[in-house]
């Protein structure tokens, strides 16, 4: 089991690839703090994580809220006494985000405090207590193609969720690894960004993106990856 022992944080476990991600985790032998801002979904997952013979807590909360976010990884921390790997899922995709020129600032304000605040109020908490335990992996994930849940029906993906946020991280994850590389405990950062390249895949398989067989391909092929990541070996 290559993550066998480890301690996750997952954000953003209610559902998608968080949920699918988890349960990959599970079976890898992770041991998991479950983050999501809707209760009932994440208690959800938590308990198909225990359904597959895995260890979680589910945790509502909001990756926006810096008092949310805290409050998560001192849990995880409590619960497993370390954390070694955090998992950036958690992210939104309004229907309002369609243009930049018809955007709503509260909603674009709204996208920025969960996609890109969020990651780095998880990596303010979340990263001195993987480097306590010896080191691990951060990782985000991101969709660079057509939005899966947004329900707009639109071909491209929301302006404002890939733009701005997405840019902005590529530059964190590079920023993070260049200041921790010289840390005695390793730290490695990871964006992975499921492309436009890969949505062509699926359309070629004759696999609509809106069919839940394209969903269920994306988790596994990305989930796969994000397990390999985060494992040691």
């Amino acid at each position: 089991m290559r993550v066998q022992h480890k301690s996750i944080i997952v954000t953003g476990a209610g559902s998608g690839m968080g949920r699918e991600v988890a349960l990959l985790f599970a079976k890898e032998g992770a041991r998991l703090v479950l983050n999501d801002y809707v209760a009932e979904t994440v208690e959800e997952t938590a308990h198909l994580v225990a359904q597959a013979g895995g260890e979680a807590i589910a945790i509502r909360g909001d990756v926006a809220a810096e008092a949310d976010v805290e409050r998560t990884i001192r849990a995880g921390v409590d619960r497993f006494g370390k954390l070694d790997t955090l998992y950036n899922n958690a992210g939104i995709m309004p229907d309002e985000d369609v243009s930049v020129t018809t955007m709503d600032p509260d909603v674009w304000r709204h996208i920025l405090d969960v996609n890109l605040q969020g990651v780095a109020l998880c990596c303010k908490y979340g990263i001195p207590r993987i480097i306590e335990a010896g080191g691990g992996a951060v990782v985000w994930y991101f969709v660079l193609g057509p939005a899966a849940d947004s329900g707009s029906g639109t071909a491209l993906a929301n302006v404002v969720t890939l733009a701005y946020p997405v840019g902005d991280l590529i530059l964190l994850t590079a920023l993070i690894a260049a200041y921790f590389r010289r840390s005695p405990a390793t730290l490695r950062p990871s964006l992975q960004a499921i492309g436009v390249g890969f949505i062509a895949l699926i359309a070629a398989l004759k696999a609509a993106w809106t069919t839940s067989y394209s969903r269920r391909l994306e988790s596994a092929v990305w989930g796969a990856r994000i397990v390999m990541i985060a494992s040691p070996e």
